[in-house]
């Protein structure tokens, strides 16, 4: 039986996994098959049982109508037995007033499917409901027939899981598994030294087949072992060639393990310490030596092995002729992991060398004595030599000194014109080290530190040191470690050896970076101060044709009212001309107060009067107020607001000023034809989520992004002829952006000459009532 279960391959754990796992994976299959399956024939079932009700509704229905019309009973319960003979049907019910009055057949409570049919009856141009006609199927026989093919088709795929398993298993028994077996037996013999012949599996020749896994399992285990085979030959070719060397070294040799116990000691040791290798095998040094001098010994192996590190010594041996003087060299042994297992020493024989030294020091004293003589003659001329390079070192220091403290900094250049020196006051400046200046040219060093280099001007710079001439404030840009231009001057002068070779350039340098920035402030303020200039004279002109010109209507209209020009004051001319004064009034007035605001504002003097209002009601009041200027421009006008805008916490004048403002320079800068669009709606950016957007967008000139500031600078104005046809004196947008800031908010315009122009005010979210 044991045997019948080897050679089946059932004691193989991995054929045993590989079924098990074939088992349940065909199982899984079959589970979700039958499942589909039994699925789709009862979806049949049911659809085959409302086809027979469909079929009963349409062939008995009207005949089992005009039956109840006429009160035929006998004719009712015909056709009520003839439905019930159709498949699946158990009852049938006619109810006339919801009152059951004719059935057949047995109802049931569960497992049904139920149709319900009123009976109606055409009468006289009317239909007439006689009753309802409900027709019950059972789905018992759609639940046996599925039992039925689960059972068929669990019974064919567990025989078809079988069948494969046991294919399966058999094929992967005699192609793998009793390889693998073979070959755990082959490596379980294998023996160093002695490995035999090579691993052949029970297969057929390659020759006849393709190869695979198998055989390259086959080949490397054969390559292990001829590897095996060679590695164990080198070793004990390596412990004979060791015994050799320790067994004919004049020197001794021992090995000590790491408690201080012999495992080897050498011919030569055994002489010495006057026992063999067998006897000190398993001993210490103070079971071989006397105390005090096998405690130096325990003594030097301990440092070896606390250090890991090579360790020499002088160790005295008492022998028949006298004392004798050994170097001992320790040294850790270390396994292939590093870790250290044992200390072996080799000790050389030095007694003749230290007899000779000894009269080399002899024969040194009186060398000594001569030299000493000497030396006090050659005391004078040194010092002398001395006092000369003081002076010298002395000379330079100061000057080292001088430029490390200096404001200023030196350099040095070679010969070739590279940096051989510079003093650290540069470095302080730049923030760079030396490396990165000496061993260069500078232009090499210019073109690493920045790109604003004037090129010609330093190649006229190049050209001047390769005549060897002087020069006097260089000025170029260097860029510090920390990316800031820094604007540097040099001076320097040509040095010449006595012999009139040109040995290189000294010279000096100044940090003008301050005083570039001086300079360019000086520039940047002249240009400020000439904008406001023109500012204010672009102020003037505006504000002269904006004052003169309503004032003069206003004078002239109320002087031709005062004199009745037109007749009595009940002409229909005096109301006009009120109206106009009105509108002039108005626009002066708005004028006037735009320019009290931004004075307000620019002396911190404006107070917001804060409260909780509607902001949609506020954007339909301002379009409301620029709809007559935009219908008069033939520009459409849209608000589109989002649905539901919260509250706001602000100042309702203000923020209806600042739409006002926008709103109507939309229309004066969009042709015949544009059109104005308003959106609000709660903001998405990243910086203000949750907060408040209000949008005005047009069709109409755009301006440059570059014209932007000048837009939104008090009394800006882009210079555009529709500019210049339009009333207005440039504060409309400065204003409306300081009232936003005011809120908290922020005003920004986005704009394209020739494609419209929008204008973005966001409130923060802290000013959004919402509920």
């Amino acid at each position: 039986m044991k045997n019948l279960v080897k050679h089946l391959g059932l004691e193989s754990r991995i054929v045993i996994r590989l079924a098990v796992a074939v088992v349940l994976f065909s199982s899984l299959i079959t589970l979700i098959i039958t499942g589909l399956q039994v699925y789709t024939d009862y979806r049949k079932g049911v659809t085959a049982i409302n086809e027979t009700m469909q079929q009963a509704e349409h062939t008995y229905v009207p005949s089992l109508t005009k039956s109840v019309w006429v009160v035929d009973e006998e004719q009712i319960q015909t056709l009520l037995l003839g439905i019930l003979q159709l498949p699946d049907v158990v009852y049938l019910e006619i109810k006339v007033d919801n009152r059951a009055k004719w059935f057949a057949g047995t109802p049931r409570f569960g497992n049904i499917i139920s149709k319900t049919v009123p009976l109606i009856q055409r009468y006289e141009g009317r239909d007439l409901t006689l009753g309802v006609f409900t027709i019950e199927a059972t789905l018992d026989n759609v639940y046996e027939r599925l039992l039925n093919r689960v059972v068929v088709i669990l019974l064919g795929n567990g025989a078809k899981t079988f069948l494969v398993v046991g294919f399966i298993f058999f094929v992967f028994q005699y192609l793998v598994t009793r390889h693998l077996g073979g070959i755990a037996r082959y490596l379980n013999n294998l023996e160093l030294g002695n490995s035999g012949a090579p691993l052949v599996l029970d297969r057929p020749r390659r020759n006849s087949r393709k190869p695979d896994e198998l055989d390259e399992v086959v080949i490397a285990i054969n390559r292990m072992r001829k590897n095996l085979d060679g590695s164990y030959a080198a070793l004990r070719e390596s412990e004979a060639r060791f015994r050799a060397f320790t067994e004919n070294s004049p020197t001794k040799i021992h090995i000590k393990d790491t408690k201080g116990r012999y495992i080897l000691i050498n011919p030569q040791s055994e002489k010495l310490f006057g026992v063999t290798n067998e006897q000190a095998r398993g001993k210490t040094s103070a079971d071989i030596f006397p105390r005090e001098m096998g405690e130096d010994f325990s003594t030097h192996d301990r440092e070896v092995l606390a250090t890991g590190r090579v360790s020499a010594r002088e160790e005295v041996f008492q022998a028949k002729g006298g004392a004798l003087t050994f170097l001992t060299v320790k040294f850790p042994i270390r396994d292939g992991a590093g870790e250290t297992v044992a200390v072996g020493a080799i000790g050389t024989d030095i007694t003749d060398r230290k007899r000779a030294d000894n009269e080399i020091r002899s024969a040194r004293g009186l060398l000594e004595t001569r030299v000493e003589e000497r030396t006090r003659e050659l005391t004078r001329e040194i010092a002398e030599h001395e006092n000369t390079e003081r002076a010298l070192r002395e000379s330079e220091q100061r000057f080292r000194d001088i430029a490390g403290i200096a404001s200023d900094w030196f350099w040095e250049m070679g010969p070739d014109l590279r940096v051989s020196y510079i003093s650290d006051r540069y470095m302080d400046i730049t923030g760079r080290p030396q490396e990165d200046y000496l061993g260069k040219t500078r232009w090499e060093i210019a073109k690493s530190e920045t790109d604003e280099v004037d090129d010609e001007k330093m190649r006229e710079h190049r050209r001047q040191l390769e005549r060897h001439e002087p020069f006097r404030g260089f000025d170029y840009p260097v860029r510090g470690s920390d990316g800031q231009t820094i604007h540097v001057r040099l001076s320097g002068m040509p040095v010449y050896d006595a012999h009139g070779e040109f040995k290189g350039y000294r010279g000096t340098g100044t940090d003008i970076t301050e005083r570039k920035l001086a300079e360019q402030a000086l520039v940047d303020a002249k240009e400020q101060a000439e904008q406001a200039n023109m500012a204010k004279s672009h102020f003037l002109a505006n504000m002269s044709h904006e004052l003169r010109t309503p004032l003069n209507a206003i004078i002239g209209f109320t002087d031709a009212i005062r004199q009745a020009v037109f007749g009595p004051l009940k002409h229909e001319k005096y109301a006009e001309y009120v109206d106009n004064i009105f509108e002039s009034g108005t626009h002066l007035l708005q004028l006037i107060n735009d320019i009290l605001d931004v004075s307000a504002i620019e002396a911190e003097r404006m107070e917001l009067r804060e409260e909780v209002f509607d902001v949609a009601g506020v954007i339909e009041s301002a379009v409301l107020s620029v709809r007559t200027k935009a219908e008069t421009g033939q520009v459409k006008l849209v608000n589109e607001m989002n649905f539901g805008l919260p509250r706001l916490y602000a100042d309702e004048r203000r923020v209806k000023q600042i739409l006002i403002n926008l709103l109507t320079n939309a229309v004066k800068f969009t042709l015949e034809g544009g059109q104005v669009t308003v959106h609000a709606g709660v903001d998405g950016s990243a910086g203000n989520r949750d907060g408040l957007e209000i949008r005005v967008a047009d069709t109409g000139i755009g301006m440059a992004p570059d014209k932007i500031p000048t837009a939104m600078a008090p009394f800006g104005q882009i210079d555009s002829t529709i500019a210049r046809q339009q009333e207005g004196t440039g504060l409309g947008l400065h204003l409306s952006r300081n009232l936003s800031s005011l809120h908290g908010g922020s005003l920004e315009i986005e704009s394209e000459e020739g494609q419209g122009t929008t204008v973005t005010v966001r409130f923060p979210r802290w000013r959004v009532i919402v509920g």
